[in-house]
């Protein structure tokens, strides 16, 4: 929307790092005692998602890592 608005690559540059702050403050704040695993995780998801697979795959963080999906249900 905001190119759309400002045909400014750098305006758009500037709302999706705006983005990714928010995204990083909220890790901060709802990750508990697993804030640094939890930003790991965010900032390897847009290499990953380059690949030709494009699917996350969490034992690329580190050979042992793995995610318990307890918290889920």
């Amino acid at each position: 929307m905001k190119y759309v608005e400002t045909r400014d690559f750098e305006k758009v540059d500037e709302v999706k790092r705006d983005v990714l702050a928010l995204y990083r403050n909220a890790i901060r704040k709802y990750a508990d005692n697993q804030e640094t695993k939890v930003a790991a995780i965010f900032e390897e998801i847009p290499g990953q998602l380059q690949k030709h697979e494009k699917k996350f795959v969490l034992s690329a963080l580190h050979s042992e890592a793995r995610m318990r999906v307890s918290w889920l249900v």
